[in-house]
């Protein structure tokens, strides 16, 4: 908007530490300075089918056997990343900026939403999430330059399977084929708050050449990616973004209460810094706002923040887990009538982060096992709290 330029970077990948953020930030340090870069933000769209970027996917038994060895020694404990293959992540992503960066363009932004609730699935109550798709649409003044299409919702990209050993792409792959095919626009697709939130396939024909060729559920993942790709195509709603752009970050430090994530840190398999304090553990992360133009709030998330936290709509103490309200405004009432939209996976991976009364047994569900602890929602959203007080 005139002041500084600010990066929004998606990666097709599982998850980034902000380790991983912090090594390319310092990569690209030189070339921000040199262009007035105030902020890079990198996204991962928490692709399961997909080479690990982020670690805890490493060898257990090493893991368990060795680790605790090498600990005493003052060994470094590797985990699950291959370091060829990050560090090629690495030099790909920055001169992908570099190359956006150079290749800017002057024109008018426009933002629309299409209703997609029919593909959307809460596995987790209480059943809240974001309904829309939501596209920001940048049209160049130069009519011979392609549209950018910055599209965002929060659905897991798990259409392959959670457990799977096939490398493929998932549902954005698809989005991306049919708009590239039908509109010629180039494609960004952002994660949203996706806490617990999947697909929701049950009418969806599946393309039959693909599941013959592959699998019955490839094929229906391409054909949800090819559905949702029409449906932001079908967008008629949009209004004008004006040229403002307003954004904050704050590094934050989360106490680990989850044993799980403690042992993993221990062994290595945790790519994320963590701190020993006098009181236990905690993980350095991050959280960011951003304002574009007058109508448009959008919360930048270091993991998969349930939607209540956003939206609002938390567990009453008669419906909770653990008998206890959510004492916490909706974020949504936060930020000042604008339309809040969550940018998840951004930045950091810490996993989940589920509202206090909402927080079960690890041995009762998954998303507990890949958390901070039972206070990562209030936790962050007290962070959040103090930041968007800067603006608001």
């Amino acid at each position: 908007d005139g002041r500084g330029i600010t990066v929004f970077a998606s990666l097709d990948a599982y998850g980034l530490a902000n380790t991983d953020i912090r090594e390319i930030r310092g990569r690209l340090a030189d070339f921000a300075n040199k262009n007035n870069i105030i902020s890079i933000n990198i996204s991962s769209l928490h692709q399961h089918s997909c080479v690990d970027t982020f670690g805890m996917n490493g060898d257990l038994l090493r893991a368990a056997f060795i680790a605790p060895i090498n600990n005493i020694l003052g060994i470094r404990n590797k985990n699950g990343k291959n370091e060829d293959f990050m560090e090629n992540l690495y030099n790909v992503v920055v001169q992908s900026i570099k190359d956006a960066v150079d290749d800017m363009t002057e024109g008018q932004l426009f933002f629309g939403t299409v209703d997609a609730s029919e593909y959307i699935k809460d596995k987790r109550d209480p059943q809240v999430y974001d309904s829309n798709l939501n596209r920001l649409r940048f049209v160049p003044r130069d009519s011979k330059k392609a549209e950018t299409w910055i599209c965002n919702g929060g659905i897991h990209c798990v259409g392959n399977g959670a457990a799977g050993t096939a490398i493929t792409g998932d549902y954005p792959y698809y989005m991306e084929k049919y708009i590239k095919a039908n509109e010629g626009a180039n494609f960004v697709y952002i994660q949203g708050a996706e806490c617990a939130i999947s697909m929701k396939s049950d009418s969806i024909v599946p393309d039959e050449e693909l599941a013959a060729e592959y699998s019955p559920r490839y094929g229906t993942l391409a054909a949800y990616g090819t559905k949702l790709g029409e449906l932001l195509c079908s967008i008629e709603n949009e209004t004008y973004v004006e040229p403002i752009l307003n954004i904050a970050s704050k590094e934050v430090f989360l106490p680990i209460d989850n044993n799980v994530l403690i042992y993993a840190a221990k062994c290595g398999l945790l790519s994320n810094t963590v701190l020993k304090t006098d009181t236990g553990y905690e993980i350095v992360s991050e959280i960011s706002y951003a304002e574009f133009g007058e109508s448009l709030a959008i919360i930048i998330a270091p993991g998969e923040l349930a939607p209540e936290i956003a939206f609002g709509g938390a567990d009453t103490p008669e419906n909770s887990w653990t008998g206890a309200s959510w004492d916490y405004p909706a974020l949504k009432e936060l930020v000042s009538g604008r339309k809040l939209i969550v940018f998840g996976i951004t930045n950091d991976q810490i996993g989940y982060m589920l509202t206090d009364n909402n927080w079960h047994s690890i041995f009762t569900e998954n998303e507990e096992v890949d958390s901070s602890g039972p206070h990562a929602g209030s936790l962050v959203t007290e962070h959040f709290i103090e930041l968007c007080g800067r603006f608001n």
